[in-house]
């Protein structure tokens, strides 16, 4: 199941789609198109693609919001349309919005709340998913 926050569930059941970014990590710089280098190691773009942690393109998964005091409410199941990788410098506004953020500061700021080992300012690479409505 995938827990998704307000902001988020709303752009899901408003639009239809979400996007959800995780990160794979920092360390990584781009070697030559779809090959990243960490420190001497090359590492394929669909190595990576391939790890995404709610599964690949196509893959259908239940999801849920978390409400106050704990609480969760279930929204149905949603389909990855499509699974890409992106820099957190390459963000955009537009995706900032379809992430559920009405900002980049309130982003930012939540980004680095949620993910104190990869925060915005080292420039992890993500994997960026767009979930959408069966």
């Amino acid at each position: 199941m995938l827990l998704l926050d307000a902001g988020a569930a709303d752009q899901l059941l408003k639009r239809g789609k979400v996007l959800l970014r995780t990160p794979v990590g920092v360390g990584y710089t781009v070697a030559e198109e779809g090959v990243f280098l960490f420190g001497e190691e090359r590492i394929p773009a669909g190595h990576l693609l391939a790890r995404h942690p709610h599964g690949a393109q196509g893959a259908r998964l239940p999801v849920s919001a978390r409400e106050t005091f704990g609480k969760t409410r279930a929204l149905g199941s949603f389909s990855i349309a499509a699974v890409s990788l992106q820099f957190m410098d390459d963000i955009s506004d537009d995706q900032i919005v379809a992430e559920g953020c009405p900002n980049w500061s309130e982003y930012a700021y939540r980004w680095n709340q949620l993910n104190p080992k990869t925060p915005w300012d080292l420039n992890p690479i993500c994997w960026v998913a767009e979930l959408s409505s069966i």
